[in-house]
């Protein structure tokens, strides 16, 4: 963000150094005429000049509070890895050497009351810290001459409040700088974005001047594109924009192979429109296929009914011709 307020002002400044005789000469041939008895032209170099000095004067401002904040934060880093490195490499032997001779001292249970460890020794900063305090209030407070030594050992609680004292003042030392150093990035974090957004408001304000005054002045397009600073871009070598319009053309298919299935789908249901009303012709062939078969089947009981008849037409016949001989 710094970087690119500097372009800024560079681009700024250096138009104005440029170009401000050429604008003060146009200036001055456009207003004289203008003047009255008594009066004399206003030194447009040197409102230029002014406008380029307080840009001047404010990025110097911010680029002068970015150092000090960037140090700032590398104070901070290295404190932060200077309390990490005292904690793990000074305190936590010194807390596991004590807490090992108190025990070998005077016993577990006596030596548990002294240092009031009951897991394993913390390796995190925070509770170690608060172990190793609280370890430093207990072996205060006790008289060494109660304690009663195991066969062989040596009760020494003055020796061991001087080893655990030691890393833990410096790690407090430590700390009261980090919080020092805290606060102090803090207000330069304050202070960079107070002085950025001065250099804004006034680099906005001053490039409004000045682009007015040159276009006044008469200055091309091109003149007045100076005053901004110039962006390079990325050149893309061939095999880039090779590979982009490649992208692009596959995207491009794609695309239109979606636009074709999608121009597609109405002719799937024409289809299945078709696929029915076939299916509903075929159902119709059926029932109608039904109805000539139950046709078929009353005919045929129709011509058995007619058979019966016939016969029981023939039946009267037969019956005389028997009767005659009976009556002889």
């Amino acid at each position: 963000m710094v970087t690119q307020r500097i372009r800024q002002r560079d681009a700024l400044v250096s138009s104005i150094q440029v170009f401000s005789d050429d604008v003060a000469t146009a200036l001055e041939a456009r207003f004289i005429p203008a003047l009255r008895t008594g009066e004399t032209i206003p030194d447009h170099r040197q409102t230029l000049r002014l406008a380029a000095r307080s840009i001047d004067q404010a990025c110097d401002e911010l680029v002068e509070l970015d150092e000090q904040h960037a140090s700032a934060i590398s104070e901070q880093d290295h404190l932060g890895a200077e309390v990490e490195w005292t904690s793990k490499k000074e305190l936590y032997p010194q807390a596991s050497g004590v807490r090992r001779a108190i025990n070998a001292a005077v016993g577990f249970e006596t030596g548990f009351k002294l240092h009031s460890f009951s897991g394993p020794t913390p390796r995190a900063t925070a509770p170690l810290r608060q172990q190793v305090s609280e370890t430093i209030r207990r072996l205060g407070d006790v008289d060494s001459r109660l304690l009663i030594a195991r066969p062989g050992e040596i009760v020494d609680v003055d020796h061991w409040l001087e080893r655990l004292s030691e890393p833990f003042r410096r790690l407090a030392s430590l700390d009261h700088q980090l919080v020092e150093a805290t606060e102090r990035l803090a207000s330069l974090s304050h202070e960079r974005e107070t002085a950025m957004s001065h250099f804004d408001r006034l680099y906005a304000n001053t490039l409004q001047l000045v682009t007015a005054l040159f276009r006044f002045a008469g200055l091309s397009d091109r003149v007045i594109r100076k005053l901004r600073p110039y962006v390079q871009r990325r050149r893309l070598s061939r095999e880039a924009r090779q590979k982009r319009r490649a992208r692009a053309t596959d995207a491009s298919t794609i695309s239109d192979a979606k636009v074709l299935d999608a121009s597609d789908a109405p002719a799937s249901s024409d289809a299945k429109t078709l696929d029915a009303s076939v299916a509903s012709a075929i159902s119709d062939a059926k029932i109608f296929d039904a109805s000539v078969v139950s046709a078929s089947s009353d005919a045929k009981i129709v011509n058995a009914s007619v058979a019966s008849a016939s016969s029981d037409a023939e039946a009267p016949d037969t019956t005389p011709k028997d009767a005659a001989p009976a009556a002889d």
